[in-house]
């Protein structure tokens, strides 16, 4: 991750170890340009301190919306329970209207194939 130092600076969370600042005055591609140029061990060992720094966060993430949904799931409304979730198959008489529908439609559209519903 190519960032400016400003943005390390403000966010407390980004391991400067992890990213890679750009030097003052230095534009995005020419910090692309130099992380290209660097030894791959130096940009392994940056991206598994981003991996690591990633982990980190979303444990924090999680404890931090575990906490909320604790305090706030006693102020929700309670939701009945579902009583009946088996599938309901349509009636032949509802097969019935919908095909006639879909005649009605095709005949108003000027389909005159009858081969697909």
């Amino acid at each position: 991750m190519v960032v400016d130092q400003k943005l390390v600076d403000t966010y407390n969370f980004l391991d400067r170890h992890a990213v890679f600042a750009q030097k003052p005055g230095e534009g995005e591609m020419e910090a692309m340009l130099r992380v290209l140029a660097m030894p791959p061990e130096e940009v392994w060992k940056r991206r598994e301190a981003m991996a690591k720094m990633a982990r980190k966060m979303n444990k924090r993430t999680a404890k931090f919306v575990a906490k909320w949904v604790a305090e706030v799931a006693p102020l929700a409304p309670a939701v009945p329970p579902v009583v009946d979730t088996k599938p309901v198959a349509p009636s032949s008489k509802a097969l019935k209207e919908a095909a006639k529908r879909r005649r009605k439609r095709r005949r108003r559209l000027g389909h005159q194939s009858t081969e697909h519903p």
